[in-house]
């Protein structure tokens, strides 16, 4: 009888081992899933994180991008008015010349017009002296 109870203890270790060892393979198993479930999502967490930072590194370029173009645009507006001042001010000088080069041209046109009435006059006196010398040396040779 002894023996038999020896036995069914042995048999019973056996059975609670074998028990033991199957529920400890199972729980290698569990553990070697939950590891790689585990180092899924850590790897998927370091991934959207590398995604974020790349996404975030285009934003503040393109914010970089963005704020020199509008440097940029305040520059080119502040040119273009300068520039339009500018021109402005030529165009007003060019139509100061212009009057003044008028005034000066119908100046000249009386001046030529004078110039002509004067050169007649003398052309007509000048006839008007041969006439007389031409009249005095007749009267002397008369």
């Amino acid at each position: 009888l002894d023996r038999l109870f020896k036995a069914r203890d042995s048999a019973v270790q056996s059975l609670a081992f074998r028990e033991y060892l199957a529920a400890a393979k199972h729980q290698r198993m569990v553990r070697k899933r939950a590891l790689r479930l585990a180092t899924a999502v850590v790897f998927g967490l370091l991934e959207d994180t590398l995604r974020c930072w790349k996404q975030l590194s285009l934003t503040q370029k393109a914010e970089r991008e963005t704020e020199l173009a509008q440097t940029m645009a305040a520059n080119a507006e502040s040119e273009n008015r300068r520039l339009r001042e500018e021109v402005a001010s030529l165009l007003a000088r060019l139509n100061e010349r212009s009057a003044v080069l008028e005034s000066r041209e119908e100046e000249v046109i009386v001046l030529r017009e004078a110039y002509e009435e004067v050169r007649r006059g003398k052309d007509a006196a000048t006839r008007d002296l041969e006439k007389a010398r031409a009249g005095w040396e007749e009267s002397e040779l008369a």
